[in-house]
């Protein structure tokens, strides 16, 4: 029995399902100056459902961690976290005008259905637009003396 199924319309009422971008970290690679450097699978838009940390949660990470912003995701599908053991540095998700990395999986119930939905903490990395679908690099980093970058006094952030 799929009980999620049974409850679903009352859980979208309640926090509508997103359509989110998501970059997902294939592992990782060194270049000739032997700089590693993250690799990426094709962009793609995904169904999530986000929602904040709870209470408790939210508590433990501020006192353990730095100061940041989390969000809980459900996704239909499989999400990376970072993995030391597998070479992975966590997927990257584009919403609310931010990137997003996966630090956690919290709940992963493929395995129960198959298809099934997995459950993930988000990190709020910096300011960015998505890339665009099928891209499999994140967008640029805005920052001022970067190479492509734009010049502070142009800068929309200044």
């Amino acid at each position: 029995m799929n009980l999620h199924a049974l409850v679903r319309n009352a859980i979208t009422g309640v926090a509508p399902d997103r359509t989110v971008f998501r970059l997902p970290c294939l592992g990782q690679q060194t270049g000739e100056d032997y700089q590693v450097l993250p690799v990426y699978g094709p962009c793609e838009a995904v169904t999530a459902q986000i929602q904040p940390v709870s209470d408790k949660t939210l508590q433990w990470l501020v006192q353990s961690r730095q100061n940041t912003i989390w969000r809980d995701m459900y996704i239909y599908g499989l999400s990376a976290g970072l993995d030391r053991a597998e070479g992975l540095g966590g997927d990257l998700y584009y919403f609310d005008g931010a990137e997003w990395q996966v630090d956690q999986v919290l709940e992963d119930w493929r395995a129960v259905g198959g298809d099934g939905w997995t459950k993930v903490r988000v990190c709020k990395l910096r300011a960015a637009d998505a890339p665009p679908v099928g891209a499999t690099t994140p967008p640029p980093q805005d920052l001022p003396g970067v190479d492509g970058a734009v010049p502070l006094e142009e800068s929309p952030h200044a």
